[in-house]
């Protein structure tokens, strides 16, 4: 599968352009966002790499800021949970969480609901490494996934956001992408 995808940001005006490639070696999503925070306008770039399994291994984060100002995030995960640094310091703030997060792109959503591959009805609760996108900040967060639907073009998942009491539904499509995130991301091509 290799696919092409263009979200709009609701919340914030803002674009991301994402290239996603699955292959027999694994997964690999590269991005570019453009969009605002109260501070001004950011870009920002990721690459995130996943095992054939869905299963998170290295992602990479960078922004630029409206002053010039850069931040850089660069993480691995192995087989068991455990993240550190590309240099190997460890970041054990993350263990135990198999995916990431990153709250300026609905594709993240994409990744525990290929990971878990749910039935209807099914629903599972994750813990996730969660990254601010404005400063980088990370921390643990604990997630629930229920597939509510699905149809031979798209289906539905409930989103709860365990610490923060937030929840809503996603529609997506056959492959897990994101077709609409209410209030937040709206996918503009493919529509």
């Amino acid at each position: 599968m290799e696919r092409t995808v263009v979200w709009s940001n609701l919340e914030t005006a803002g674009l991301e352009y994402l290239h996603l490639a699955e292959g027999p070696d694994g997964v690999s999503a590269h991005a570019t966002l453009i969009g605002m925070t109260a501070a001004g306008p950011y870009r920002a770039h990721y690459l995130i790499r996943c095992d054939s399994a869905w299963e998170t291994r290295e992602v990479s984060f960078d922004t630029l800021d409206a002053e010039g100002r850069g931040r850089v995030l660069k993480l691995r995960v192995d087989a068991d949970g455990r993240w550190s640094t590309l240099q190997g310091a460890p970041v054990p703030l993350l263990d135990g969480c198999r995916d990431v997060d990153f709250t300026a792109t609905p594709f993240t959503n994409t990744l525990p609901i290929r990971r878990l591959n749910l039935s209807i009805g099914e629903s599972t609760e994750i813990a996730v490494a969660y990254v601010a996108t404005a400063d980088l900040v990370l921390r643990s967060e604990r997630q629930r996934y229920t597939r509510l639907s699905a149809s031979r073009d798209e289906g539905t998942y409930r989103y709860e956001g365990l610490t923060t009491g937030y929840t809503t539904e996603l529609r997506v499509d056959v492959d897990g992408l994101v077709l609409d995130y209410p209030g937040l991301f709206r996918r503009v091509w493919p529509r």
